[in-house]
């Protein structure tokens, strides 16, 4: 869960529409660039880029 991957890979068991995140990380369809992932923000786990301080 604490991997791009996990949520961009539509490979993934249950993912059939990638996860936007902020710089097109694994080639993610969309330009929007609604969720970042950090270690050392959120444990790891993605966040909403809004909620980014």
């Amino acid at each position: 869960m604490k991997y791009v991957n996990t949520f961009t890979d539509t490979n993934t068991t249950g993912l059939e529409t990638p996860w936007d995140f902020i710089g097109n990380p694994n080639d993610d369809d969309s330009k929007d660039g609604i969720w970042s992932i950090n270690s050392s923000i959120n444990n790891g786990y993605p966040y909403l880029t809004n909620l980014e301080p």
